[in-house]
């Protein structure tokens, strides 16, 4: 793994950037290195790594949607977790 520093509280690593499903919907997905708390890691990627809702909450049908964000595995105390996040941009968005 290639993960590279955000900031001082966050490694990310982008497996898949903006590529095309069968329905043309772009798909984002990340691994992230964090010593913080789940749901702060959570908030961070919904609000800043990659913009997203989750699907019973888009402010419309072509807002970005969450797919998957998931805890991995534990690394350390010293290094954190891994963390999964996975985003689909809809086509017409």
């Amino acid at each position: 793994m290639s993960f590279n520093q955000y900031n001082e509280n966050f490694k990310i690593e982008t497996e898949e950037n903006g590529l095309k499903d069968e329905l043309g919907d772009r798909i984002y997905s990340y691994k992230i290195v964090s010593k913080l708390p789940f749901n702060e890691v959570r908030k961070f990627c919904m609000k800043e790594l990659q913009l997203c809702y989750y699907r019973n909450n888009k402010p419309d049908p072509f807002a970005p949607e969450l797919m998957k964000f998931m805890f991995v595995d534990k690394i350390s105390d010293d290094i954190g977790s891994i963390y999964s996040y996975k985003v689909k941009r809809p086509n017409n968005s």
